[in-house]
Formats: structure tokens, sequence, C-alpha cells
């Protein structure tokens, strides 16, 4: 019942007062049970049983609470591995979309530019109004390059790893470094 129990309850702390009560019911059980076998009091042989018992209960008991603690304690780094692994996916994931996406982009807006620059270079005197409106197209074209080299370099940051460490030895390491 004790090993069953283990796996049952969500908490230590219940199960180890499940155990308890489980403990103290079956001491009570043994007690009664001494006392009506042997009347006038406890003899010796059966003091050696009670205390058998209640040794042996303890053990399961103690070793039913440290297989709930080790399963939790896998359970907990099973969970923490998928949620790393998962992470890892979604930066490898959005690292590629954003290199196809930029790619996608670069090319109409190296286009544009060629365009602007044969605007600008196929009259010596252009219009105001139409220069002015070749400047906006260029700055524009800059402003969109930018962005999409921003994307590009937040691509290059998804292909790093992603890993578990422990800030205190990483902060001591960067000291000493």
């Amino acid at each position: 019942l004790l090993v069953r129990n283990t796996f049952l309850f969500p908490a230590a702390a219940l199960q180890t007062l499940v155990n308890c009560l489980y403990i103290l019911g079956y001491l009570s059980a043994i007690v009664v049970n001494v006392w009506t076998a042997h009347p006038t009091g406890l003899g010796d042989l059966a003091q050696r049983e009670l205390i058998f018992r209640v040794i042996v209960l303890f053990i399961v008991s103690v070793s039913s609470s440290a297989v709930y603690a080790l399963r939790e304690r896998r359970l907990r780094e099973v969970d923490e591995a998928r949620e790393r692994t998962i992470r890892s996916l979604r930066l490898d994931i959005a690292g590629m979309l954003a290199t196809q996406v930029a790619h996608e982009l670069k090319n109409p807006l190296s286009i544009m530019t060629n365009a602007a620059f044969l605007l600008r270079s196929s009259k010596p005197e252009l219009d105001p109004k139409l220069s002015q409106q070749i400047e906006i197209i260029e700055d524009e074209i800059r402003r969109a390059d930018h962005i999409i080299t921003d994307l590009l370099d937040y691509a290059k940051l998804a292909e790093g790893r992603i890993e578990s460490v422990l800030v205190h030895d990483t902060l001591d390491e960067s000291l000493a470094a």
C-alpha cells in the first residue's frame, strides 16, 4: 500500500502523512493483537516481533518517499529537457523564416534602388518635385534595408544553442576572464 500510495498522491507532505497514519494503524493492530493473545502483558517474543514490524514498516515508508522524490525529480528533468527542445526548435524556425523573408524582400529592394538610380541619372536636371519624390523613395528603401538587415542579424542569433547554465559559475568565469 505504501509503494502504491507513493505514486498516487501528488504531494510528498501528504504522502508522508498517509504513511504515518498507516504506521499508526498497523501499530495499533499489532498492540491489540498482542494484548488479546497475551492478556497478562507483552512477552519477549511479542516485543521483538513488534519492534521488527515497526522497523520494517518505517523502512518501507522511507523507501516509498524516496521513490516518490526520485520520480518527481525525473519528471521535472524530462519537462525541462522538453521545454529546452521546444524553445530551440522555435528559434530555429524563426531564424529560417527570417532568412527566407529577408531574401524575398531584398530582391525587390535592389530593383527599386536601381530604378531610383536610373531615374536620377537619366536626366541631370530633374523637376524639384520629382527629385524630392526620388529622395523619399531612396530613404524608404534604405530604411527597409536596415530593417531587413536587423532581421537577418536576428536569424543569425537564432542559430545559437540553448542550454542550462549555472548563473553563478558563468558570472565567475566572466569576471575571471
